[in-house]
């Protein structure tokens, strides 16, 4: 039996996969199997032979390798929030490696002041699962069990539901207003199961299955969304590009075949045969263009990648305006353009704030972008002064 679409849950030690077909989300098959995260291989071969190759695939990363965070962004659209989490995961995570980052999915932010989950799993470990699943089928979709689950409770009664995790923990996903509103990985010693459901059936699918359902589901979700970095998320962009351009080209072939097969003088169905494919080749041109630019971008990434090899970490700069800023200094906007920083905010005295950058032999070409102007208020507002400042960090020339 061979699927269109298939989602798979990836727990500690199963996995746990549901097929849908090419039209409607009623699952056509469910099946659950043991597995070795670091050797997929066999999971792989045992999927093949029982659910045959199905055209695309999703993950639903279990808790048992998600690193989960409670995390408080600027209120921008989902794509740019995500790539403001990638900026530095270890401030969020407890990471010391590369790791691939991701918040709820294609969603709007919170209420302002309000925090949201954030997930990272370890970039070689899921490489690692790409590049095993990919040999059974295109993996299109990549992302945290809790953002499969929350795609299909819908309108499900507020709860703190039972979710699974490592060995020794449980997880703990909480549901409020229609919306997941915070997961956890919790300690079976610290563990109080009393307050907590297992997950409902919704549609005619048990709890269990949600997560590998919810992936299915989802298949199409943005790749600039998903729980995939570098190389990885801009193969997937480059495959779904090339995936519909193809699609474009059979489909308008499938006419022209269609069509002539119509007419019953062979002369004439020759000729419109030739006619139609000295058509085809400039509706292809935007396709072409496509992946050229496709090509374009990846060079691009690579050649910033080479530009930021010997540049100083952001971690590194950050750390020198921590150390030279003045303890009443507010930095309310930081912004990298190119090799140039800026940073604006306030502080009782904003005059001191470029001599005290420029003391510091890691930060040069500091200068003041704006004057300073005095802000109203009272209480600790009160009497401060706004600067506007920029610099260059050492080496990035």
């Amino acid at each position: 039996m061979s699927a269109d679409r298939v989602g798979l849950e990836l727990l500690a030690d199963r996995v746990r996969a549901v097929a849908l077909g090419r039209f409607g989300d009623a699952p056509r098959a469910t099946l659950e199997l043991s597995w070795d995260p670091e050797r997929p291989a066999a999971a792989v071969d045992a999927l093949a032979a029982r659910l045959g190759r199905p055209r695309r695939v999703a993950f639903a990363v279990g808790l048992a390798f998600v690193h989960v965070a409670r995390v408080t962004l600027p209120p921008l659209p989902a794509p740019d929030r995500r790539r403001a989490l990638a900026l530095d995961p270890s401030r969020h995570f407890p990471v010391d490696e590369p790791v691939a980052v991701a918040l709820l999915g294609d969603v709007a932010p919170p209420a302002a002041g309000d925090g949201e989950p954030a997930f990272a799993v370890r970039r070689a470990l899921l490489d690692r699962w790409l590049d095993a699943f990919g040999a059974w089928a295109p993996i299109e979709c990549v992302e945290a069990a809790p953002t499969s689950i929350a795609r299909v409770l819908g309108t499900s009664d507020d709860a703190t539901y039972t979710v699974p995790a490592a060995e020794g923990e449980t997880g703990a996903m909480e549901w409020r207003g229609g919306r997941m509103v915070s997961v956890r990985r919790v300690p079976a010693a610290l563990d109080e199961a009393g307050s907590r459901r297992d997950l409902p059936d919704v549609r005619g699918v048990d709890g269990p299955w949600l997560a590998a359902w919810g992936a299915a589901r989802g298949i199409d979700e943005p790749a600039d969304v998903q729980l995939v970095g570098g190389e990885a998320a801009r193969a997937l962009g480059a495959r779904r590009v090339r995936r519909v351009a193809t699609a474009a080209v059979v489909c308008g072939a499938a006419l022209g075949l269609a069509l002539a097969s119509l007419d019953r003088a062979r002369e004439r169905r020759l000729a419109w045969v030739d006619a139609e494919i000295a058509a085809a080749a400039p509706r292809a041109a935007p396709a072409e263009s496509l992946l050229a630019r496709i090509g374009a971008l990846d060079a691009a990434a690579r050649g910033a990648d080479a530009l930021g090899a010997g540049s100083p970490s952001v971690p590194a700069v950050l750390a020198a305006l921590g150390e030279r800023l003045p303890a009443d200094a507010a930095v309310q906007a930081l912004r990298v353009r190119n090799d140039e920083w800026e940073i604006s905010g306030t502080a009782r005295a904003a005059a001191a704030i470029v001599p005290a950058l420029d003391a510091d032999p890691r930060l040069v070409d500091v200068r003041a972008t704006a004057p300073s102007s005095r802000t109203d208020g009272a209480g600790e507002s009160a009497g401060r002064e706004t600067f506007a400042v920029s610099f260059r960090a050492r080496g990035t020339r």
